[in-house]
C-alpha cells in the first residue's frame, strides 16, 4: 500500500466537502499528517472545513490552506469550487499557525515555533501565508531558523490558514505550517515562467531599491535596449541571480546542465533623471540581473529541465509524496490550456502522489535562504532513504 495518498473533490457546500475529505483522509491507515487546499467559493469557508475536520477526531494533524486553484497529480482545478488533499504516510507531522499585528510579526512567531519544534534541524516546514499585507521582506525571520527546509506559498483572498491538531482542536492564523520531521528534508526545484531578454549581467551601482547601473551602463538604457524588439505591451520583469548562488553564473547553466537560481521581481518604477529602475533592496551591487517576459514555451522547457534535475537529485531514492506550488499567473492563463505543468511533473514522477495550489506567491530556498518567488512553479519531493 502507498505510504501517501492524494485526492480531489469538486464541491461547493462546505459540509459536504468536509464529509468527503474526512472519508478520504481516513483511507490511509498509515497517515501521520494531512494537507488540504481549497479554491473557489469553498475557500471562503476554510475555518468551517477545518472545524469539521477537527470534529472527526482523525488522530493526526491537518493543515488547511486556500488557493486561486488547486491541483493533484490527476490535474489542476481552476475557476471551480474544489479541494485537494494528501495524507503523509511517513515521518512525523505537526500543524501550527501563528498570527500577529502584521505578516512580519506572524512570521517571527512562526520562526520561534519552528526553532522549538526542530532543534536538531533536518526537518521540512511546508509554510503558507496570507498574501494580504505580505512583502518580500516578510519572509526574513524564517531565514534565521537553522536546519529547517522551508517551502510553500502565499494564499490569496481573506481566508486564514487553519491548523487542526492531533486532539482535533482547530486554530486559524496569518501563517501556517505543516512541519515534517523524522524524514529526510524535501528535494526542491524552482522553475520560472520567464524568457530572458538579455544575458545576466552584474549590477554595478545600486541605491536602496533602485538599480542605477548594470554592467556599467545606466539601468534604464539597458531596459530600453532589452525591450526594444518586443511586440505589443508585455509585462517586463526583472530577474535576479544572487551572487551567493552555488550554481553556474551563466544564464544557460553550467557544464552539467544545471540552471542558475533566479528570483523574479516586478519593476516598481523608474527614475529618468538618474537612469534608474526601482526593483527591491535584493538588487544590490554584485548581484546579476536581466530583464524578462512571461513566456509559455520557456516556462514549459524550464519546468521540464527542473523536474529532470530534481529526479537526478533524488539519485535512486523512492519518492513518497510531493508538493507543487504554482503561481496563479501560470496554468491556463499562461499556457492557454489546462494541466501543462501537472503533466510535466507526473511524467517525471508517475507513481508519486502530489498536492498543491495556485498561489499569490511562492516560497522556496534561494542561495541557501527561504525567499519569496514570483511567476514560478515550485516542486518539493519527499523520499524514502535510498
Amino acid at each position: 500500500m502507498p505510504t501517501a495518498q492524494s485526492f480531489a473533490i469538486r464541491e461547493e457546500k462546505p459540509a459536504r466537502f468536509a464529509a468527503g475529505a474526512v472519508d478520504a483522509l481516513r483511507r490511509n491507515p498509515r497517515a501521520t499528517g494531512g494537507l488540504l487546499f481549497l479554491s473557489g467559493p469553498l475557500a471562503d469557508h476554510a475555518e468551517a472545513v477545518g472545524a469539521a475536520i477537527g470534529r472527526a477526531a482523525l488522530g493526526f494533524p491537518v493543515l488547511v490552506g486556500t488557493g486561486a486553484g488547486v491541483l493533484s497529480e490527476r490535474g489542476e482545478i481552476e475557476g471551480s469550487s474544489a479541494g485537494t488533499g494528501l495524507t503523509l504516510g511517513a515521518g512525523e507531522a505537526e500543524a501550527l499557525v501563528t498570527t500577529g499585528s502584521g505578516p512580519d510579526s506572524a512570521a517571527s512567531r512562526l520562526a520561534e515555533r519552528l526553532a522549538t519544534l526542530c532543534p536538531g534541524g533536518r526537518s521540512t516546514a511546508l509554510v503558507f501565508a496570507q498574501s494580504k499585507g505580505f512583502g518580500i521582506e516578510s519572509i526574513e525571520p524564517l531565514a534565521d531558523v537553522k536546519g529547517v527546509t522551508i517551502v510553500g506559498g502565499g494564499t490569496p483572498g481573506e481566508s486564514p490558514i487553519v491548523a487542526v491538531g492531533r486532539d482535533g482542536k482547530a486554530a486559524s492564523g496569518r501563517f501556517g505550517a505543516l512541519v515534517v520531521r523524522r524524514l529526510a528534508p524535501a528535494h526542491i526545484r524552482v522553475s520560472a515562467a520567464c524568457r530572458l531578454l538579455m544575458p545576466l549581467a552584474p549590477i554595478t551601482e545600486a541605491r536602496g531599491a533602485a538599480v542605477l547601473r548594470i554592467d556599467g551602463e545606466p539601468a534604464l538604457d539597458v531596459l530600453r535596449s532589452a525591450a526594444s524588439g518586443l511586440e505589443g505591451q508585455p509585462l517586463v520583469l526583472a530577474v535576479l541571480a544572487p551572487s551567493a548562488s552555488s550554481r553556474d553564473d551563466s544564464a544557460d547553466g553550467g557544464e552539467d546542465g544545471s540552471r542558475p537560481e533566479l528570483l523574479v521581481r516586478g519593476i516598481q518604477g523608474v527614475d529618468p533623471s538618474l537612469g534608474a529602475i526601482v526593483i527591491s533592496e535584493e538588487a544590490r551591487a554584485g548581484v546579476r540581473m536581466a530583464f524578462a517576459v512571461r513566456d509559455p514555451n520557456a516556462a514549459r522547457t524550464d519546468l521540464e529541465t527542473a523536474s529532470r534535475e530534481l529526479e537526478r537529485d533524488i539519485a535512486g531514492a523512492q519518492p513518497l509524496f510531493g508538493l507543487y506550488v504554482s503561481c496563479a499567473g501560470r496554468g491556463t492563463a499562461l499556457y492557454g490550456s489546462a494541466d501543462v505543468d501537472v503533466r510535466i511533473v507526473r511524467a517525471r514522477f508517475p507513481d508519486t502522489p502530489f498536492v498543491g495550489l495556485h498561489s499569490a506567491f511562492e516560497i522556496a530556498p534561494c542561495a541557501g535562504r527561504p525567499a519569496v518567488q514570483l511567476y514560478t512553479g515550485v516542486m518539493a519531493v519527499f523520499c524514502a532513504p535510498s
